[in-house]
């Protein structure tokens, strides 16, 4: 999804059933032969002898191995060589070998609600997470393009996917870097002989004339039969101020393979001409995923995007626009319009059309819903969400409408039987609110994850009585929105 979303950890963050745990355990059978992978002399001498349906498994359990131990510097992912050096297939896609992380005996009990708390367990995962999945996508991209200087003793892959997996700009492919490790790898003196290689990732660039200058060199060296490389960008993020640099961008990704791309001003309000739009619409016909921070006029080129199912369009004045994406055919899964200043009219629009039935993932946080036109109307839109897994609602104002409106909101919340993540925070909700309504979302037992703020009339206190005020309700609210659950719900708050 767009936007670096962090919730695909939850169901590996959460306690397991007994089912998982079992799946889970079939998984350390594959252990020993991982530890074997240190010994390149050893790996040289199984790893022709191993079945080929079991590379995937022993390159999961790999995963596990390096990332239980914290092992993930380069020397201890040198196990992962000789895996791709062997691998069986002509393709490799990280997606397809990539476990679930991180492991499934988190332990909550380790994260409690202090007054100083600013993130939640999902946050902190997610940032170890990425300080992994960036060393693990280099260690493979070097592994993968230095695999052509032994082919001719081994097989190795001829195609690698290692695209999916950014959700931090660090963890992205950088243009400079990545055309560096291009230039040292494949150099012409040992890759005539060989099959050409495809190389498909994300990538960020940034605003500067060295990234512009290598996604260029990146393009003519992927376009020249004696490199015998291609590469794709399957994401592509873009941030900074200069609009006119994006033309020439967009153009030169047409054929690329990309599929999501994201334009990020680092100044809110910058208007974007259609010019761009429509090159985005000729050169990109076929993205899955657009992300937009740039202010526009009309959202009429969201109808030349046939294939697109992810739209972020946050911190653009969207009141009375919405029009063109509720007339989009193909159902969105993931819709994210933070702070856009939406209405009755515009959710209206949005519950009326078919994106109700497909989407997965709905963030409207930051519109003020305190009016209670505004607010039944977000009500009407969530009782329809028939397929819906994350709704976040953070800074609605949804503690301003009347109770009885707040009371019609908790039961279309518990009417939704695939809602698993409710984001909640920064509404000002009192501790009596929380406590005679909010804590009944326990009884949807789809829902995992629910996050709350520390009430507003416990504030005034000192930091001491605040901080034990805190922990009480906290430890009411738990157990009483775990009351009659076979499965937990964790109940976050965040100051």
């Amino acid at each position: 999804m767009l936007d670096g979303c962090l919730y695909h950890l939850l169901e590996s963050l959460i306690p397991p059933t007994d089912n998982d745990k079992h799946d889970f355990l079939l998984q350390l059978q594959y252990l020993c032969a991982c530890a074997l992978l240190k010994d390149t002399n050893v790996a040289i001498k199984i790893l022709p002898q191993i079945p080929s349906k079991l590379f995937k498994q022993i390159f999961k359990a790999n995963v596990y191995r390096c990332y239980y131990k914290n092992e993930f510097d380069e020397t201890n992912l040198q196990s992962f060589n000789q895996l791709i050096y062997h691998w069986p297939y002509e393709n490799f896609n990280l997606t397809e070998v990539m476990p679930p992380l991180p492991p499934y005996n988190y332990n909550f009990s380790i994260w409690k609600p202090g007054i100083n708390q600013q993130n939640g367990p999902l946050e902190t995962t997610k940032h170890n997470l990425d300080s992994f999945y960036k060393t693990l996508i280099g260690h493979l991209l070097n592994i993968f393009l230095k695999s052509r200087k032994v082919k001719q003793v081994f097989d190795g892959p001829l195609t690698m996917d290692i695209s999916g997996y950014a959700d931090d700009d660090d963890s992205f492919l950088d243009p400079v870097t990545l055309l560096s490790t291009i230039k040292n790898k494949c150099t012409s003196s040992f890759t005539a002989a060989y099959d050409t290689i495809e190389l498909a990732g994300d990538v960020y660039i940034k605003c500067d004339d060295k990234s512009a200058y290598a996604m260029k060199e990146i393009a003519e060296l992927s376009a020249q039969d004696e490199t015998k490389i291609a590469i794709f960008f399957r994401k592509v993020i873009y941030t900074g101020k200069d609009v006119k640099v994006l033309p020439k961008l967009i153009k030169s990704l047409s054929g690329k393979g990309t599929e999501y791309l994201e334009l990020f001003s680092l100044s809110l309000g910058t208007p974007i001409d259609n010019n761009i739009i429509n090159n985005i619409c000729e050169n990109l016909p076929n993205l899955l995923g657009l992300s937009l921070s740039y202010s526009i006029n009309s959202l009429d080129f969201i109808s030349n995007l046939q294939y697109l199912e992810d739209l972020n369009l946050s911190y653009i004045d969207l009141r009375g626009k919405l029009n063109p994406i509720c007339m989009h055919r193909k159902g969105l899964k993931f819709l994210k319009l933070l702070r856009c200043n939406l209405n009755e009219d515009d959710l209206r629009l949005l519950y009326s059309s078919s994106h109700t039935k497909s989407l997965l993932h709905l963030d409207l946080s930051g519109n003020n819903f305190s009016i209670p036109n505004d607010f039944f109307s977000l009500i009407t839109l969530c009782q329809q969400l028939s397929k819906i897994e994350i709704l976040e609602l953070e800074s609605c104002s949804l503690h301003v409408p009347p109770i009885g409106l707040l009371i019609m909101f908790v039961k279309a919340m518990q009417s939704l039987i695939t809602l698993s993540v409710l984001r909640l925070n920064n509404n000002n909700f009192s501790t009596r609110i929380l406590t005679s309504q909010i804590v009944s979302l326990g009884e949807n037992h789809s829902l995992r994850y629910l996050c709350l703020t520390v009430p507003n009339d416990i504030n005034s206190l000192n930091e001491t009585d605040e901080e034990h005020q805190m922990c009480d309700i906290y430890s009411n609210i738990q157990k009483a929105a775990n009351e009659n659950r076979k499965n937990i719900l964790y109940v976050a708050f965040i100051k």
